[in-house]
This record gives C-alpha cells, sequence and structure tokens, in this order.
C-alpha cells in the first residue's frame, strides 16, 4: 500500500497473520461493581460523605495528599486488606478527573473502592491479601465543583506534569514518591465530537517498547495492553489501544511516569455521546483497572482476578491474500480534509474469529483495535518526511 502526500511521506504496507485462543468470560464482577455507579455524578461533598462512611470497613485509609488551589482536600483512598502491609503488595495507583468536567473516572473509582471494602467474597479478599489499591477519585475538586476542564488558575492539569506549576499535580508526584506504584492508571473521558479522528472512539494509551523506553515498563504494559483489548472486546466496548515512543511529549501524566519515573502506566479515555450512560463509561474504566491488576498478580504467580487468557501467538500466514483469512489495507482520508488525515483500515475477510488487529509503524508497536472496522487514526503531517513501512498483524 503507497500514499504521496505534500510532505512526501510514504507507507509501505505488509501484512502477517497471527493465530491464538480468544478471551474467556469474567463472572459477573464487572457488573457487580458498575451496579454502585449513579445515574448522575456525585459532586465533592458526597464523595468525602461515602468515603468517610466506607473508613469503618477497616478496609480503607484516607490520606490528604495536599489541598488544592482553593483550598481542597486532594483525598488518597488506600483499599487494602486488614493488618496488610502495604509493601508486601502489588500497589496500583488510580486518578481520575484531572479534568472537572469527566466524571466517569471518579464514579468507577469510587464503585472500585466500595465493592472491595464492602465484599465478603473470596475473591474480592484473596485480591486485598496481595494488592493495594490506592485512589485519587477527584485530583481537581475546583474543576470538578465548577464542571471545567482546567483547575481552579485555568490550568490544563494533564498538561503540566514536566513543570508541575500547580499544586494538584504535585500532590500525585507526592503519593507515586509515597507508594511507588507498580502501575498507574489515569482516568479521562472523550468529548462528544471532536475533529481529531483518534477521538471518535474510547481508547487506551500507554507506553510501547524501543529505544529508550526501560524494559521494566515495557514488560508490563505491552502485554497488558493485549489483554486489555480482548477483554474489552469481550464486554462489547469497541475501542483502540495506543502505544507511546520515548520520543512523545511528556507532559502529559502517563508519559511522565511512565517514560520519565519508570511506573508502567495506562491512560484510559471512555467516550461519551448519545447512548454512552454514565455507567456505560464507568465500567470501561473498571474493566481496564481490573486487567492491570490482573496483570501485576499473574506477574507474583497468583492470577485471581481475572481468568487467565492466551498471550502466545503463532503465525500461520506471512502473505496477506492467501491462507486462513486475507488483509488488505486502505486509507480512508477524512471528508474535510486535504488528504493528509484520515484512517488506516485493515479490510479482514475470512477467519473465524479475530481477536485485535495490530498496526506497526516502522517496526514499533503503533496501536491495537480491537473490534471492526479495525482503524488506525493518521495524520502524515506528524510523521518525518521520507518514506515508513506499515506492518499489520491479524489476531485471531
Amino acid at each position: 500500500m503507497g500514499m504521496r502526500t505534500a510532505r512526501t511521506t510514504r507507507l509501505l504496507g505488509a501484512a502477517l497473520l497471527v493465530l491464538c485462543a480468544g478471551p474467556g468470560l469474567c463472572a459477573g464482577l464487572v457488573q457487580q461493581i458498575t451496579g454502585y455507579v449513579p445515574s448522575s455524578p456525585q459532586g465533592y461533598d458526597q464523595m468525602l460523605s461515602v468515603l468517610s462512611r466506607l473508613q469503618s470497613t477497616g478496609r480503607v485509609s484516607l490520606f490528604s495528599l495536599g489541598n488544592s488551589v482553593k483550598g481542597r482536600s486532594i483525598v488518597a483512598v488506600a483499599v487494602h486488606g486488614p493488618g496488610a502491609s502495604f509493601e508486601q503488595t502489588r500497589r496500583v495507583l488510580v486518578i481520575a478527573r484531572q479534568h472537572g468536567g469527566e466524571p466517569a473516572g471518579t464514579e468507577a473509582a469510587l464503585a472500585m473502592i466500595r465493592h472491595f471494602s464492602t465484599s465478603h467474597g473470596d475473591l474480592e479478599l484473596g485480591v486485598l491479601r496481595l494488592a493495594t489499591m490506592i485512589f485519587v477519585p477527584m485530583v481537581n475538586p475546583d474543576g470538578a465543583e465548577a464542571n471545567r476542564r482546567a483547575n481552579a488558575n485555568g490550568v490544563d492539569l494533564n498538561r503540566d506534569w514536566s513543570a508541575q506549576t500547580q499544586p494538584e499535580t504535585r500532590a500525585i508526584e507526592r503519593a507515586v514518591e509515597y507508594w511507588k506504584p507498580h502501575a498507574l492508571m489515569d482516568l479521562h473521558e472523550l468529548p462528544r465530537s471532536s475533529p481529531r479522528p483518534e477521538y471518535a472512539i474510547s481508547f487506551v494509551e500507554t507506553i510501547g517498547e524501543g529505544a529508550g523506553i526501560p524494559r521494566s515498563v515495557s514488560s508490563c504494559t505491552v502485554p497488558t495492553a493485549l489483554e486489555i483489548s480482548g477483554w474489552l472486546r469481550s464486554y462489547g466496548h469497541r475501542a483502540n489501544i495506543y502505544y507511546n515512543s520515548a520520543r512523545k511529549d511528556r507532559r502529559l501524566c502517563h508519559r511522565h511516569f511512565g517514560l520519565s519515573r519508570g511506573v508502567p502506566s495506562f491512560l484510559v479515555e471512555s467516550k461519551t455521546g448519545a447512548g454512552r450512560t454514565l455507567q456505560q463509561r464507568a465500567s470501561l474504566h473498571v474493566l481496564c483497572t481490573l486487567v492491570v491488576v490482573n496483570h501485576l498478580l499473574n506477574s507474583g504467580g497468583a492470577a485471581t482476578v481475572l481468568p487467565p487468557q492466551a498471550t502466545t501467538p503463532q503465525v500461520a500466514q506471512a502473505d496477506g491474500s492467501d491462507g486462513p483469512c486475507s488483509v488488505r489495507v486502505r486509507f480512508n482520508p477524512s471528508p474535510d480534509g486535504d488528504g493528509t488525515t484520515g484512517d488506516l483500515e485493515a479490510v479482514v475477510t475470512g477467519g473465524a474469529d479475530v481477536r485485535y488487529v495490530k498496526f506497526l509503524l516502522d517496526g514499533e508497536l503503533w496501536m491495537i483495535s480491537n473490534l471492526a472496522p479495525y482503524q488506525c487514526p493518521l495524520d502524515t503531517g506528524q510523521l518525518e518526511e521520507g518514506t515508513h513501512r506499515l506492518q499489520v498483524e491479524v489476531v485471531g
């Protein structure tokens, strides 16, 4: 497949077919947790009231990381087994609501806190013996109360991680210093409509592998993102997975901690709009968080949250036109663009069960699409001039 733009950027295409087993099914854990999500968002005072009541369970510890611009406490919540030592568990830090008008992450965090602090199921108790989940449900309480993106100083917190000029970003930095998490989740929401093609559907963005990326990070983020893709597909969530290289702008939270601080980090963006309820959007955040926890427990030799999925694909066919299925890659330009932006689409015909499609650019894993149409947003203006090689892998 070739494409020429005004910047003489070209893509050369190849297809690779891969076979592996499909994902298993989760026994209702996500539905149980999201059953706690209300139909409308809760405010700052409601959040504090919920957390205060849950302290009596003996599994919830509350901490203040500092104050927002307007003096509201930025509350962290550690959910743990009774008497558990943080240092002896796998630790996941989940932050939500950097942008005040994106409530699904807050509601997902509160639902997970409530479920794991009150359930007496063997699964939940087993998880808390091995893992500590630390939540910051409302990083930007001033923005949340005003229902606006920025904090009270008018600063977009998710562009402040390199400079850390705001009390809210400095508070999260202190939390990472204190808990030293094995993974970090950053929960966000996408606007109802946007001219950016990558904002068309929900997505997860994490750290890839390659030059400048510590193996300790990529060995967690790359396989975990594959597991996330499979589980999202099982639940009917159409979502893309994007991988960042070491060259990416590090002002964003997940890149700052993943690339600069060496913490495996995941940005989760749920798509808003018609037909997407608060509970549905929160369920995407819950599921992604559970998969990350599950991966950490698996890596420690104790899989207790979700049943395992096959992770070792077998190469079935290296020719995109023969074999059990065929793959054709085409470029769909944006209707209102100049021909340099649009979607790369892998059109897959034949074959039994496609788990996901991987797009690799110049040998680096670029993104994963988990449900048809298998599309990859492309802006050639962001590529260096010259020839680039695109590889597509169909896994199923």
